[in-house]
């Protein structure tokens, strides 16, 4: 990459942004991109960190989740790999929209932008304004003047149409959008709003729009979790023990269209019951696996972000052969999987990590 002292801000996150889509790139490139790409939007605004504003350290409770802090929602960027797939997988939503609809210009709903806008900003170096317009939207305004900021800094000001301070669960748009983006979720669809803001925002996708993640798929599977990173010298790859139970939600716009927010009540989904196989003594580990198909083939496998590390539930250490398991996704103010096992109902634990 030239030297940034020789490059406009245009052209240095056009450069990024051509490293962050080349499919063919190394991990290494990508990580450089992604926090290049941070360190600028930090010296910027701030919100990395350390940052002046309190209230950006802040996460905010919901009735379908917490919606997780300006200075974190940032933070999110050190996931780099999360960045870079999310935005592939926008970028190839975005062209595959371009053949349904030739010769308009694309409208584009961002949900939960985070105050650097990863999934939006360097595509304006990509699509020009003519091309593709941004409607960002965020619950936090501090989060919406630091995207202002960063749009001018790199002077791509033209390509955003609106910025929406709003609560995506309830925001009503005047228009219909051809892609909705949100990025609002933990492992196993824990604590954040993404399933909520997915079921409320599909209603405002025209006919043929798309969603990005296209596909979010939670699965229950038994594991020997002694042997999730068991390398030995004859293997690359740890030789993993797993049994997998089955798919017991699923996060996409067939799934989600069924049902409907109303804002502020709790939404059940229907009950999922998965049988238990015979399995060894090493195999009683109940997990929660979480896989993403941003678009496409563009996939987060296992341990390949934050996002999709398994979900432990240590408290089963005794399963009965041929029993059964019931999941049940719940979508309150602590979204969260409750589980049974026999008669004798589980809830899972709160889980929080880092974004």
């Amino acid at each position: 990459m030239a030297h940034s002292a020789s490059l406009s801000a245009f052209e240095e996150l056009a450069e990024l942004t051509s490293q962050m889509l080349d499919r063919n790139g190394s991990y290494l490139q990508w990580q450089q991109a992604i926090e290049r790409y941070f360190s600028i939007c930090v010296k910027i605004v701030g919100h990395g960190e350390v940052a002046i504003e309190t209230s950006i350290h802040r996460d905010t409770p919901s009735p379908y989740g917490r919606m997780i802090s300006p200075r974190n929602a940032g933070r999110c960027l050190h996931d780099f790999l999360r960045t870079t797939r999310f935005l592939q997988g926008v970028y190839a939503a975005i062209q595959e929209l371009q053949q349904r609809f030739p010769n308009q210009c694309l409208r584009v709903l961002y949900a939960g932008s985070g105050p650097f806008a990863p999934l939006a900003l360097p595509l304006m170096t990509v699509f020009k304004p003519t091309e593709v317009q941004f409607w960002v939207l965020d619950y936090h305004q501090s989060t919406l003047d630091s995207v202002r900021q960063i749009a001018a800094h790199f002077q791509v000001e033209d390509s955003i149409q609106a910025f929406i301070q709003a609560d995506a669960t309830q925001f009503t748009p005047d228009e219909s959008y051809h892609l909705v983006v949100t990025e609002t979720m933990q492992k196993g669809l824990a604590n954040e709003p993404q399933v909520a803001i997915t079921a409320h925002l599909l209603r405002s996708l025209l006919p043929d729009g798309l969603l990005v993640p296209e596909r979010i798929t939670v699965n229950a599977i038994l594991v020997n979790l002694a042997k999730e990173f068991d390398f030995n010298s004859d293997n690359a790859t740890p030789q993993r023990q797993r049994i997998e139970l089955g798919p017991i939600f699923t996060v996409d716009q067939a799934t989600m269209s069924g049902y409907s927010v109303t804002y502020p009540e709790p939404l059940t989904f229907p009950a999922i019951t998965v049988s238990i196989p015979p399995i060894t003594t090493d195999m009683r580990s109940l997990a929660l696996q979480t896989q993403i198909q941003t678009y496409g083939d563009i996939r987060l496998d296992d341990y390949e972000s934050g996002l999709t590390y398994l979900t432990a539930i240590d408290h089963i250490q005794m399963l009965p052969h041929g029993g059964t398991l019931t999941f049940q996704y719940i979508l309150d103010d602590q979204p969260r999987f409750l589980w049974e096992l026999a008669t004798r109902p589980i809830t899972l634990d709160r889980i929080v990590i880092d974004a």
